[in-house]
């Protein structure tokens, strides 16, 4: 279908992108559950339900979860983010 704007439309399944997005860079750090509640202050119930596709997140707990990776909120809602590009940034930081 195209948009009135030009181009195609795309329609993305924006908690599945999130879910995808958040398991891929916990895989990369190696990180479960509790460590990512524990780094970004978000409640575990909170993390599962994204994880789970369960409900739309606030915004501001997309942000704080993002930041504990060192990342913006977009990275995790991105539906074409090259997660092993991200994931190769973040286990060679030197900061």
């Amino acid at each position: 279908a195209h948009s009135p704007y030009g181009g195609l439309r795309c329609v993305v399944d924006t908690r599945a992108v999130l879910a995808r997005n958040l398991q891929a860079l916990m895989d990369a750090q190696g990180w479960n559950t509790p460590e990512l509640a524990n780094r970004s202050k978000v409640d575990r119930k909170t993390i599962n339900n994204m994880l789970n596709q369960r409900f739309d997140p606030r915004l501001s707990k997309v942000d704080a979860v993002a930041k504990a990776f060192g990342l913006s909120a977009w990275h995790l809602l991105a539906p074409q983010v090259p997660i092993d590009l991200i994931a190769y940034y973040l286990l060679t930081d030197d900061t």
